[in-house]
């Protein structure tokens, strides 16, 4: 497992300093200002479409968040 340390916290930290878990947010948040420019040009097609790859990344997103928050949280009780 890359990072320092052993278990699974020490996987998790080494996840999410490495920025590897920012890309899905990152690629939401485009697609959200894609829909938006879209949406103001009158693009209303290409603004839908936008929005709703936007709204699954961004679900994508937190579940990847929640699931590792509790993981790591339920290393830490483990280990303490």
């Amino acid at each position: 497992m890359p990072g320092t340390g052993s278990g699974v916290s020490a996987y998790v930290r080494s996840w999410t300093v490495s920025g590897k878990g920012t890309d899905m947010l990152k690629w939401a948040l485009i697609f959200l200002v894609v829909s938006l420019v879209a949406g103001a040009l009158g693009f209303t097609g290409v603004a839908s479409g936008a929005k709703t790859i936007a709204k699954i990344l961004f679900g994508l997103f937190l579940l990847a968040f929640i699931l590792l928050f509790l993981l790591a949280w339920g290393a830490g009780e483990l280990i303490f």
